[in-house]
């Protein structure tokens, strides 16, 4: 998902990403207009089916009511994934170190990602995210990017088995945060679990030609001190990050 790109890749990347918060606007006046007047809509053939006045037969008024429901659902939904994209719009042009809500961002990423349709139609998601949880001092974009390379390993791992299973959790104990990602993918060996642990606990300090997904990880998480641990046999790998939360 997110790969090494070419200069001019990333310059029409960043192009596109800026266009999106104008589109989300173009769209979001008609939406607007299309959710309104079905919610008018809906209320006059309710007022109507409950008239004396009403020259439809039951099942054409039923078909009406039904019909309305579902073009004002759908334009909800619509909304939402506007809403979802104007979020990672503005999540990507934030760099200055914040207030950053762990909870929030998981949330936002796993909406987003409901664009994805294997993540949509073929895994099953379990989500146990705490609200709200103690905000760790950082840039957004750091903790957005890491999830969603670690989510994408999860989705690769399942494309081939019969259970497709995801698990988002995050909770606080203490003075420390945990994020917990787990999936029913094929797993991962002793061998290929201390290299990426290795991975992990060993950050560049700066991006490196043909950076691989964990170095990225690994390198955008350093300045928050995690500590990551890894449990995997066939069928089940767990990912879990521990971040230090510092007293305010």
């Amino acid at each position: 998902m997110l790969r090494q790109y070419y200069d001019d890749q990333k310059i029409g990347f960043a192009f596109i990403g800026a266009s999106i918060k104008g589109i989300v606007h173009n769209i979001n006046t008609p939406l607007a207009a299309v959710m309104g007047r079905s919610e008018m809509l809906q209320l006059r053939l309710s007022k109507l089916k409950s008239s004396d006045t009403c020259t439809m037969t039951p099942e054409d008024l039923d078909r009406c009511i039904k019909d309305v429901a579902l073009i004002l659902e759908n334009s909800i939904k619509l909304s939402d994934i506007m809403k979802g994209a104007m979020k990672m719009a503005l999540l990507t042009e934030g760099q200055q170190a914040q207030p950053v809500r762990i909870d929030q961002i998981l949330k936002d990423e796993l909406d987003f990602l409901q664009a994805d349709m294997f993540f949509k139609h073929s895994v099953t998601k379990h989500y146990h995210i705490a609200d709200p949880l103690p905000a760790l001092h950082g840039i957004p974009l750091h903790f957005a990017i890491s999830f969603l390379e670690l989510i994408d390993n999860s989705l690769r791992a399942m494309q081939d088995t019969p259970d497709k299973e995801l698990t988002v959790a995050a909770m606080a104990d203490g003075q420390a945060l945990r994020v917990v990602i787990q999936d029913t993918g094929c797993g991962i060996d002793a061998v290929q679990r201390d290299l990426i642990l290795n991975q992990l606990h060993s950050a560049a300090p700066q991006a490196l030609s043909g950076e691989k997904g964990l170095q990225r990880v690994a390198r955008l998480l350093a300045p928050y001190q995690p500590k990551f641990e890894i449990k995997s046999m066939p069928g089940s790998t767990n990912i879990t990050i521990t971040f230090p939360v510092m007293p305010a």
